[in-house]
Formats: C-alpha cells, structure tokens, sequence
C-alpha cells in the first residue's frame, strides 16, 4: 500500500463495485437502464401508461420494451418463479455501465470528523468511496458512505453497512481488505478500510484482455485462499467478481466489498427475503439466482470463481445478453468449454471452470481451497495459455483426444509418504463388508491428508490404497518446502491422534507414518483428460518410497537429504545409518520429534558455529546508537530492509546481544516473527513470542489461564477485560472464570490493540526495551495496523523498534523524524575474501577460490556462508589442484539455496520459457538476441521481461529494443537453467545458435566461442567443432594462446566423439596443428603435449594426403624434438622434409621447409649451411602473404623466423655488420606485422645474439622489451630467456651481484618448461658469471652441465667457447696455464673446423694473454693478428675492440 499526495493525478482505485468517478446517464442504454428499474415497481397493467408519461424517445422505449420482454421469456424458458428484484437489476446497470441510478445525499463536508477527504474515488449503487487522510495515523484511508433511495430503504441498508464491517473484521488474510472504522458523523454512516493504490482486476481486463493462463491461474489460486479463509470464519461474499477485487502496484489481488456478504452465524438475522435475489447476474449462482436462500453458502462464492477464470483466461464471460438473459442461461444452459474459445488453453482449465460452475452446489470444489489446489495443478508454459516461445523445429502439436503432456522440468522437490497399517478386524457396528470399510477408509484418509497437503502448498502425486504420496516443491516452489512437508506431517499426526478423528474413520496415529525425503526429480503436470495430475519420475520418488517400506508406524522420519535442510528448524532424532534395499550405502535416517522453538535460521545456529559478522559494522553502529537514544527516552524506529540472505537476522542478533551484555538496566527484548504460514491469523507474532514466554507448551488449558493471569498481575494489568483480552489472542478458554467478551468483532479488535499499546508501554516504563518484529512482508493486518499506532505514539520513551522486511513490501504509515531507514548491500570482494578466511579459519585461501565464489554469490553472505561450508567439507583447500576442483565443486546449487532460488523464480507469474530462454543466453543478454531466437511478439516480451525486472531478477541497461539485460544473482540464471530437462535446454541452444549465425554475423564473426558453446549444448557437434576451430584460431592470431588451447581442445573432445569418417579425420587435422603451435606459444616448444599431437597429426596427413597440413605438422615435430635436444632425429627430420618439399615443387612450401635446417644446423655447430638455408628461404619467397599463410600454421612469422636463423650464423662466420642488418631489418618485420608471439620470438633471438655480442646495455634493453610482452601475453618460454637475458645484460655491464640472482632464474625457468636447447650458452654464460663472482665450485658445475648437453644433444653451436670458457675458470681458480692453453687449442680447433671466425677470435685473445703472461709477446701478436687480418666488418662491436687493443699492447 501507498499514499499519494492531492495534487497528484488520481489513480484509478477502489470503490464500491465497478467503480468510475459519476457521469450523467445521457446515452439511451443507460436512461433505458434507469426507466426499467423503475417500471419494475410499477404494476403491469400500468406500465404502457408510465412509458407514455416518463420516455419520450422512441429509442429508449423500445430499449426498456425489449428488455421486460427478454426478462419474462427468459424467466419462462427458466422456469423461474420468483421476481428479479429491484437490487439486482439497479446493481447490473450500474456495474455495466458505471453511473448512479439514484441521487446520494449531500457531499460530505471536507473535515470528516478524524479524517479529512481528499477527493472521490468512485461510487456503485450501494454508496460512494472517498480518498481520506487520517489525521489520527497519519495514513491514507479508503472511506466509504452509503446513500439510499428512500426511507424505507435507510434502516436495512445501515444493517446492511453495518454487516459489511463486522464481516471484514473478523477475518484477516493479505488478500482480503482489512476494515480500520466504522462509526457515523453527523447523517453520514461511514467504514474506513485500506487504501489500495492500484486498480480493479476488472479495469485491469478492459485494457489488457485475456490474461495469460499462469497469470490467471496465480491471480485466482490468491483469491480462493483468501476466500477460504472468509469461509472459514463462516462468511459467504455472494458478490464475487472482478470488480470487487483490487490488484495493487506490485498485482497482489485484494478481495474487497463485502456488502452483500453473508455470516452463516446462529442468531444473525437474513436481512434479505426469503425470495430476494442478490448479487452480479454475470457471476451469480442458479441457487441466487432462483433466490434458494438455503443453498447459498461457500459454493456459490465458488462458482463465481469458476466464472472469473473462464473470463480471465478467454476475455469472455460464460452468459452474456441482458440480465434477464443471463438468468435464464445460469439455470438452464451449459457454457462453452473455455478451450472451444482459445484453443491452446490446457483442458485442466475446462475441467476446473466447468466443475465450479455445475448447477448443483454439491458438485462444485468441496472448497475454495480444493480449488486452488486444482488451480495449483494446472501446467505452466506454453500450453498454460502464456504466450508460446517455439523452439525450432516446432513443437508437434497433440492430436485430437490423446492425452496431452506438459513439459517436464528438472526439480529439487520434498516428497513426502502418508501411509498407515488398516486394522484387520471390521467394526462391530457397521453393516458394511470389511473391504467396503477399508476401502472408506483409505478414501477418508486421502481426502484428509489431501486437504492438509494443498493447504501448505503441497501437491497429492498419488493416493492408493492406505498409502498417499505428496510433493512440495512443484508446481509451485517455496523457500522452505522441506519445511512445509514436515509441518503437514506433524499436522497429520497430531489430529489422527485426536479421539475426533477416529470417528470420522480415519486410522490412529499409532498406525500411521510419515517418510519425507529431498532430492531430484523429472516434474510435470499432466493432463490425462480427466484432470490435471503430477508425475515425478527420478531418485527422489524412488527413494522415498524405500524408505517408507522400512519407517515404523507411529513416527515421522526424515532422510539424511532433508535433514539437512531443516536440521535448526525441528527436534529430531538420529536413527542410525539403514541399508535400504536398492541403495548401495547405509542411509542415515532421522526421527521428527517436534518444531523447535524459533523459526529464524541465525536463532537456531549454535554460536561457536556462526561465521563471525563481516562488513556490517556501520550498520551495527547506526543500531547500537539508536538504542542509546532509546535509553535516553527518545523513542527510536529503524526500518531494517534486505533480501532474503543480506543479513538482517544476524544484524538484530548481534544488537539483541549487544542489549542483553553490554547494558545495566535490566533490559527486556520483546521479539516478534512474522510467519509466511499465518498472514491471515490476527496478532500471530504476538501469540506466538507470548505463548513461548509463558512456555505454555505441554500445559493444560488451565494451567495457560493460571500463567496469562500471573503474567498479568506482574505488570498491574489484571483486570477481567484484559485477562479475557489476551486469552482470545492466545486461543486460551476463560471458561467460567472469566465472563465471555460480548464486544463486536471490530471492537475487540480495537481493544486488543489498546491493551497491546498499554502493555507495551508498561514494559518500557519498567526497562528499556528493544522491541523487534521480523518480516514484516509475512505480517497479518491487525498486527500491521498495531504497529501504525505504535511507530505514531511512541515517539518518547525507553522503545528501540526494529522492523525487518525485503524490498517489496512498503510500511503503511510515512517517514518519522525518530524513523531510521537501513537497507542492506552486498559485501565487497575484499569483505568476501575476509568472511571466508574467518569461517574457514585459514588464512591461505587461493585468490582462484575467493573469485569463484564473489562470482557464484554476488555478495549475498547467505550464499557465500553456503558455499563455504561446501568447500570445507569438500577438503579441496588441502588439494593440490584446488581451481580445477573448486570450478567443478561450486558449479553445483548447495541443497539448502536450491528452494530459495527456484521460489524467487516461480513466485513470477511470468512465461516460464522466457527466463529459461533468457537464461540459455547467459548471465547477461541483449533483447534483440532474445526476440531472435524465440518467436514471441516483441510486445509480450517485452511484459515478461518487465516482470523480471520489477520483481528485481533481471538488471536492465537501455530502453526496450535497445535493452540489455543482467540476472541480478549468477545463482538466479543458475537455478532457471537447470530447472530444464537436457531436450528442452538443447531446443533452446539451437535456437540461439542459429539465431547468432543468422541474424547477427558480426557477432558470429567476433565471438565464434559464443556460437560454438550453443551449438555444443544443442548436440550440434560439427557446427560446433567448426566454431570452436575458428574461435581458436582467432584467438592465435591474437595471441591469446590460453584461449586458443581451451576453445581447441573443446573442439578435439567433440570430434572424438564423431564416428570414423573421412571428414571426421579431416576436421581432427584442421584441429591439430594450431593446437600444437598454440601450445608452444603458451607453455614452450617442449611442453608434453607438443609431441603427441604432432604425432597424431602425421598420422592423419598420411592418412589424408594433405601436403599443406603434412608440412605444418613436420614442422611441429621437429620443432618439438628440437627443443627437447634431439638434433640428431631433427636433422633426419629436416633431410626427409626437404626432400618431399622439393618433390612436391611448391615454392612457399620449399621456403618454410629450410627453416628446418638451417635452424637444426645452427644448433649442431653448421654455420655455414645453416645461413645457406636461410638465405635460400628468404630469396625463394618473402611474400607477405605467403608468410602470413605459414604463421597461421607454425605461430610466427616466417620471414622472420627466416632472419632470425639468418643473423646469428651471420654473426659466428665473422659477418657482424651484415649479422647487426639483417637483426634490425627483422625487428623492423616484427613490430610491422603486430604479432606478438613473432615479436616475443625475434626478441629472444636478438637477446642471444646480443649476447654473442657482448652488448650489455642493449641485451638488457632488449631482455626488458621480452619481459613486458612474454608477461602480457603469457608466453613462459619466451619468458625465461627474457629473464636470463636480463641478468646476462647486468653482467655484461660488470654488475656480476645483481646479474646471477637473474640469470639462475631464467636458466632455471627455461629447463622447466622441459627445454634442452640452448643450455649450452646459458651455462656457459653462468660459468663467465661465477668465475667472475669467485664461486669457482659453481662455476666448474655450470661447465661440466654445459659440456655434458654438448657430447649427449650434439648441440655444438656453443661448444668452442665452452672449452674457452674452461680455459679461462682455470687460469682463474689455479693459474694452471698448461690446462688452460689445452683448453684453448681444443676451442680454436671446433672453431675453425664449424668456421666459427667468431669463436675463433674470441679464442686466440684468450691465447694471445695468456702467452703474454709468459712473456711469449711475439708468438701472441703473431698468432692474433692472422686471424684479425681476416676481418673486414664488426670493428665496432666489443670483441673486435678488444682485438684491436690487445694487438697494441703486444706491440709496445
């Protein structure tokens, strides 16, 4: 409810019947309506002469001829006797078209007494409805005032007023429309009731029509239970239709306008005669219709329910024509089923409008609550009447006269077994067989416990025999379904257990058993034809049913699955571990004893087991100042609002705590629940916190009356009436103590709300008090209405009121100045990351772990509570893969989210296919892909999707086509997906898929992951294999080489699933080969996985006969055997690769395939040929294009692989100038062509040969440069060189201290990723460092590595300077100078047989010095200029510089 302001624009609201403001009667209908209803009074022989005198319009004349013509024709055809009375026709023509018919007194003044009216609402023929403002409790109120024709009509229509307010306040329920006041000011008779800011359902169907069957069908299951519980109070409506019913802001349905209802109470006059017919031709009854008077009760109103659905989900009514008409169709005809009318509407609908509206009331639903059961049955989705989403291909349509099937959902359900023993012997005084006995028996039963199953929410499965079967969790799901089976069970039991109930022929207690179990389940409705029934087909049936065949008689037993769920909720007890028959291992078992004492989850936890309260401290600061106010008399109020699971419970924990430890006085805590089960029943919180208070269970109903009145006496509030007061609240007997309480209804409401105001404020004027009431969303009227009094009185005083409540619903009365308003977020991930750290009481729970769970709870603390407890028990914080494990182990709903999660979604009277569908897409999609993939109008979808976002599921970015969408929980999208059956989610992939390829090509082009996952999921497996190789490949052309594998290897493991096909080896190659170079790129050329699937891949080329693809993978394999440094099987590789490419002729092939030996000849000490090969592949094709072609298949670029392998034999044959050329022209290549992995490749390359070079600074420039892009990209190969190079660089600069930390880190790395090349300068590199740090030991165990991959891998490009190298550390270590010379004989000898000039330089300096420590200066100047005279290039580069001065030296 909402209030608005007077200047507003009126909203179209509540009246007395179809309500409109008043217009004249101008149009001949309506003065015709207004002359009928007149002549009616007049006798017939009069009429003629009455039309001459008062209907001057020919038209209008032959309007009211018509109808007293229809009237007496249908009245014959009928075999009606009574006369239409006066009411009845003068309410038709009103309601048809909205206009008094008889003038109403003068306007009430704007001061109303207590109120002040703001503007009419609307009037109906009984009386008019006002906007009003009480000034009392600051609130709007509806205020109605009955007019009158004459005198002789005032003292029954004031009765009559009068009824309307004791009807409407003896019974509460959030559908019905609570009476505040009834009382007379001035002339004016007046009832003040609730404000209901919305419109009719009737106005509702003027500007939408037919609603769709799910809508209807949620909308009426409200109104019959609201309506039952009417009846149940003994109260018939008998004016039931759309128009006296409001449907809020949020479509809640309000039954209003009681004026014409009917107590069935001994002892209260029938204002009405005995053959008067009342009410709304179009709904009313045969039994109202032919005034059987003595017939009208709880079916009539049923029957009106019947005719409200046939016009909710068709648009018509059942009888249409004058009201004459209409009565004599009611009496004699049968209507159109609905489905004649709109065809695809399930024929549970016909069964269950047709069974409301039989002639016989006898016939009808037994009650309104067994018709909303049947409502409950009816099927939801498309064949439900919603607007259809078609999956393609479409839906076959069922044939004529078969039964027809609704789709099935996979569901998390409660099912619950009542059976019972049957005696053996028949009863004595029965005339009937046992067998008949038995058989009445087992039928009495099913009806017993159907009905107390449909009452919370349940739906009977099955009924046979002495057994029936009962669901909770579909249709409809509910939060707490495991709940509401236990509660039926011990319902059950406890009324067998009455000595009644054997009397009615059901079974004892002590004979019957109650099995409950949780679990999974294949759901649907199905419409056999003669009704609608609910199959379940699963574990969770089949379990159950084993074990009820070992629960014992007499008791309640739960499963292990469902004890879960409710363990703080009941008092049970362990049964043990059962072997159950057909269950592998022992079943534990669990006994219910009885419902705990709270109904609130954080109550019921054990405080060692709470997970300590995280990011709520402003919020428990705010709670705790305002009880500090409260002790200082200023009376506070704070609004606590949050979704199910923010966290309010725990909050008002801890301030509950806070009170009872931290504070001197004595505090009292007066705490209130609010209860989803009795939002009908009156002050329900307060008898419930009472009723524990005076721990009255166990204790007879004198020994209750003893505690009310000692409880009573304590607070001086002992007095008869208040005695009497609270037993009638707490449903104790006063018996013959205590005189009865003779009041009116209402005004012992009135009373009982006056004392709870007085007892509240005694309490606070003995102690402070924090007076606490949760849920208020669950709160019944009269206790809501008490708390408008109190949040308005006790603005002063020792009171802290905390109020909780979720999002949707809104407090009655406006803003205070003492009113505080906290609403609960969601916690940040840093808060996140802390509550799990402390529920867990680790402190080294993986980053992986905590984003996994920020993505799977968005912050709710409830989900991330649940899932941690998951991760505890699952013991993966102690596994070696916790990310793997932990994605695989939180892609599971926890059992104690599942029912929350799945009631949120099914509370929407929404189309069921559209959040599904919606939910295929993903947690975040776009309108327009939805409109494309399901054939829904784009108006219908965007309603649905209106819903979704109002009741706050779905997040809305953007205007209608233009929308994106977000699920507001990752769990919501979650629960809506799973809930479909693997066909449906299939159908809906499909649709999706197709919808992406056809209709958005960008995004196909972009994003061929988003196609290839649905066309995955739809079991299209070539589309999707095609879509995750192109998805791959994009992502190696953008050097995303992580995504490359995942989308590949997705696409390898559907393939093999494909049988032996040709083109099933043809799709596996085109896999392979990117496959293998992505896995290169991302984990090096020696990665485990490299091998095997190059391997795999020649086999498939031979197979196939590719020579493209043949080529790419040689080039796999001998690149993989490169780099495990097995050179010798390479350099076969390379002679056999050359030789098919030549024969094969094809220029671009030849050109990649010399890559292969001129980089294994490089490696093997081949300088010469290795730049041969390379120089004959750049000069044989250095097309762009071409490369391009190669580097989709072998991951760089060739021309610059080609350059690479080009500059460093360069380099070693003494061509340094060319060797510095041909390096910068590569680079050059590389940032041209964008490539990352090609850049991070000839980075490497320039590192080593910079290396080489001995140039320090730039090696670490260019080592620095590797460093960023192998980090961005992830390229771990390339990564270990960049920071070896780095460290080589500092050494080279003489900063050996900061170079070796470095260096060992990289070398360390790059034999990680299972490399052997290369090793050979790495450790020759590392032994210069150590020699020159004086860790000779080191040094020499860097040498004899190095040395060793020498002789084992032939790796031999960096053999001559080992042997120097070796010279040189034994000069170092000993000055043993004859070892040393050896040494340097052994380098120059490999030098000039690899014609490494290079080397050979680099070598003869070594001699050259150490011939001049033994003074042999001409033989060093000799033997050093031979080899520097045959230099022509390089002057500039180090050791040529070198050269240059140490000829020098030796010349002075």
């Amino acid at each position: 409810m909402s209030s608005r302001s007077g200047n507003e624009d009126p909203p179209r609201t509540q009246a007395d019947s179809d309500s409109e403001p008043p217009k004249m009667a101008t149009d001949p209908f309506r003065k015709a309506g207004n002359i009928y209803l007149r002549i009616l009074q007049v006798a017939e022989a009069d009429r003629p002469s009455f039309l001459n005198e008062n209907c001057d319009d020919d038209q209008v004349r032959g309007l009211v001829e018509e109808m007293l013509q229809n009237d007496a024709a249908s009245a014959q055809s009928a075999g009606l006797t009574a006369p239409f009375s006066e009411t009845v026709i003068r309410d038709t023509v009103q309601n048809s078209e909205g206009c008094p018919l008889f003038s109403h007194p003068d306007a009430p003044p704007e001061q109303f007494g207590r109120y002040v009216i703001e503007r009419e609402l609307g009037r109906g023929g009984m009386g008019a409805v006002y906007l009003a403002h009480d000034s009392q409790l600051d609130r709007k109120v509806a205020l109605k005032i009955p007019f009158f024709k004459d005198d002789a009509d005032r003292a029954e229509a004031i009765e009559r007023f009068s009824r309307e307010a004791r009807t409407m306040a003896t019974v509460q329920h959030a559908n019905l429309c609570p009476v505040f006041d009834v009382g007379q000011f001035q002339q004016w008779h007046y009832l003040t009731m609730a404000y209901i800011d919305g419109q009719t359902l009737a106005e509702k169907l003027d500007d939408s029509g037919a609603m769709a069957t799910d809508v209807a069908v949620a909308l009426l299951q409200k109104v019959a239970l609201a309506l039952h519980q009417a009846h149940e109070a003994g109260i018939v409506h008998r004016d039931l239709k759309p128009a006296n019913i409001m449907l809020t802001k949020n479509g809640e349905p309000i039954i209003m306008d009681f004026g014409l209802a009917r107590r069935q109470v001994a002892g209260e006059a029938e204002l009405t005669h005995s053959r008067a017919v009342m009410g709304s031709p179009s709904y009313m009854a045969p039994e109202q219709v032919e005034a059987r008077q003595a017939e009208i009760g709880p079916a009539t109103d049923i029957y009106a329910l019947g005719v409200m659905l046939y016009l909710l989900v068709t648009g018509k009514r059942p009888f249409v024509g004058s009201a004459a008409s209409i009565f004599g169709q009611i009496v004699s005809q049968t209507p159109e089923a609905p489905s004649k009318l709109r065809y695809e509407l399930p024929t549970a609908i016909d069964a269950i409008c047709m069974k409301a509206m039989e002639k016989a009331p006898k016939k009808r639903q037994a009650t309104a609550t067994e018709f909303a059961a049947e409502l409950s049955r009816v099927p939801s989705g498309p064949a439900g009447g919603a607007p259809t989403v078609s999956f393609r291909p479409e839906r076959e349509p069922a044939s004529s006269g078969s039964h027809m099937k609704h789709e099935a959902e996979l569901r998390q359900v409660t099912i619950a077994i009542f059976a019972y023993e049957p005696d053996d012997s028949a009863s004595s005084g029965s005339s009937a067989s046992h067998s008949e006995q038995l058989h009445d028996q087992a039928k009495s039963f099913a009806t017993f416990v159907s009905k107390k199953v449909a009452a919370l929410g349940g739906a009977t499965v099955h009924a046979l025999g002495e057994e029936v079967t009962a669901c909770f969790g579909f249709p409809h799901t509910f939060e707490d379904a495991p709940q509401r089976a236990i509660r039926v069970g011990l319902q059950v039991m406890r009324d067998l257990a009455a000595s009644e109930q054997n009397k009615a022929g059901l079974p004892a207690a002590a004979q019957t058993r109650v099995t409950i179990h949780s679990g999974e389940a294949v759901a649907e409705n199905v419409d056999s034809g003669a009704g609608m029934t609910v199959s379940l087909v699963g574990d969770a049936r089949n379990t159950a049913n084993r074990l009820s065949a070992i629960s014992e008689s007499g008791t309640i037993v739960i499963s292990a699955a469902t004890h879960q769920r409710v363990a703080l909720y009941f008092e049970c007890e362990s049964l043990g571990p059962q072997r159950v028959r057909g269950i592998a291992k022992p079943v534990e078992l669990f006994e219910v004893k009885k419902e705990a004492a709270s109904r609130n989850r954080v109550e019921l936890v054990d405080p060692g087991n709470l997970t300590p309260l995280v990011g709520r401290n402003t919020e428990l600061t705010i709670l705790k100042d305002r009880w500090e106010q409260a002790l200082d008399e200023l009376g506070q109020i704070v609004l606590l609002i949050g979704d199910a699971g923010l966290g309010k419970s725990r909050l008002i924990r801890e301030l509950r705590e806070h009170v009872i430890e931290e504070d001197s006085e004595d505090a009292a805590v007066i705490e209130l629940r609010c209860s989803q089960y009795h939002q009908g029943t009156s002050f329900f919180p307060i008898a419930e916190f009472l009723s524990q208070l005076l721990e009255f269970e166990d204790r007879s109903p004198e020994e209750r009356l003893d505690s009310v009145v000692r409880y009573l006496q304590d607070l001086k509030l002992e007095t008869a009436e208040n005695i009497a007061l609270l037993c009638d609240v707490l449903s104790v007997p006063t018996g013959a103590r205590y005189p009865a309480l003779t009041f009116s209804p209402h005004r012992i409401k009135e009373l009982t709300q006056e004392f709870l105001l007085h007892w509240l404020r005694q309490m606070a004027d003995a102690s402070p008090v924090l007076f606490i009431v949760e849920d208020l969303h669950w709160l019944d009227p009269s206790t809501l209405e008490l708390l408008e009094k109190h949040v308005s009185e006790f603005e002063r005083g020792r009171v802290l009121s905390v109020l909780t409540f979720r999002h949707e619903f809104e407090t009655p009365w406006s803003s205070k100045p003492h009113q505080t308003q906290i609403a609960l977020n969601r916690l940040t991930k840093r808060q996140i990351g802390e509550m799990m750290r402390k529920r867990t009481g680790r402190k080294d729970i993986p980053e992986s772990i905590v984003n996994q769970v920020i993505d799977r709870t968005d912050g709710i603390p409830l989900f991330i509570e649940e899932f941690t407890v998951v991760i505890i028990e699952s013991g993966i914080l102690d596994s070696t893969d916790t990310e793997a494990s932990t994605a695989s182990l939180l892609n599971v709903i926890p059992a104690t989210l599942q029912d929350l999660l799945l009631s949120r979604l099914d509370r929407m009277a929404a189309d069921r296919d559209v959040i599904q569908f919606a939910a295929t897409i993903g947690r975040e999609f776009s309108f327009e892909l939805l409109a494309a993939a399901c054939d829904l109008p784009e108006a219908d979808l965007h309603s649905e999707l209106d819903k979704l976002v109002r009741a706050e599921i779905l997040f809305q970015k953007g205007q209608r086509s233009e929308a994106g969408y977000i699920f507001k929980h990752a769990l919501l999208q979650d629960a809506a997906y799973r809930s479909m059956l693997s066909t449906k989610r299939q159908a809906c992939h499909q649709c999706i898929a197709e919808a992406l390829e056809s209709r958005f090509p960008q995004t196909a082009e972009a994003q061929p992951e988003l196609l290839a996952h649905h066309f995955t999921a739809a079991g299209s497996t070539e589309k999707a294999v095609g879509y995750w190789l192109k998805a791959g490949l994009r992502s190696r052309e953008q050097s995303a080489e992580i995504e490359a594998i995942s989308h590949l290897t997705k696409g390898r493991k559907l393939v093999e699933t494909l049988p032996e096909s040709p083109e099933r080896d043809g799709m596996e190659l085109q896999i392979l080969s990117p496959l293998g170079t992505a896995y290169i790129a991302s984990r090096g050329y020696a990665a485990p996985e490299v091998g095997p699937i190059f391997a795999r891949a020649r086999e498939l080329c031979e197979k196939i006969g590719d020579p493209t693809a043949l080529l790419a993978v040689m080039w796999g394999i001998w690149v993989w055997n490169l780099v495990c440094g097995k050179l010798q099987l390479c350099r076969d590789l390379a002679q056999e690769a050359m030789g098919w490419a030549e024969a094969g002729g094809d220029r671009g092939i030849i050109m990649e395939t010399h890559h292969l030996p001129a980089v294994t000849m490089q490696y093997r000490g081949d300088y010469a040929r290795a730049r041969d090969h390379s120089a004959e592949a750049i000069s044989l094709c250095d097309d762009p294009e071409v490369c391009r072609f190669w580097t989709a298949r072998t991951g760089q670029n060739s021309s610059v692989a080609h350059r690479c392998y080009l500059f460093l034999p360069l380099w070693h044959l003494g061509s340094t100038d060319e060797a510095l050329r041909v390096n910068e022209e590569a680079i050059g290549l590389a940032r041209e062509i964008a490539h990352p992995f090609t850049l991070a490749y000839v980075l490497h390359h320039t590192g080593w040969f910079l290396l080489q070079c001995r140039l320090g600074a730039q090696l670490q420039a260019a080592a620095e440069e590797q460093i960023a892009i192998t980090s961005e990209q992830g390229f771990a190969f390339w990564h270990a060189s960049a920071i070896f190079y780095k460290g080589a660089g500092l050494f080279h600069q003489g900063d050996v201290e900061a170079a070796l930390p470095l260096m060992e880190e990289g070398a360390q790395a790059w034999h990680a990723t299972g490399a052997e090349l290369t090793m050979t300068y790495q450790f020759s590199t590392l032994c210069k460092a150590y020699t020159a740090a004086g860790r000779f030991e080191d040094a020499h165990k860097a040498l004899d590595r190095g040395l060793r991959f020498v002789e084992d891998n032939e790796e031999r490009c960096e053999e001559a300077e080992l042997y120097r190298v070796k010279g040189e550390l034994l000069l170092a270590e000993s000055s043993d100078q004859t070892a040393a010379e050896a040494c340097f004989h052994q380098a120059l000898a490999t030098a000039r047989r690899q014609q490494g000039k290079a080397w050979e330089l680099r070598t003869t300096m070594s001699l050259a010095r150490l011939w001049q420590q033994q003074n042999r200066r001409e033989e060093a100047h000799a033997v050093l200029t031979s080899v520097y005279a045959t230099w022509t290039e390089g002057f500039t580069t180090p050791d040529l510089k070198d050269a240059g001065a140490l000829l020098a030296e030796l010349q002075r």
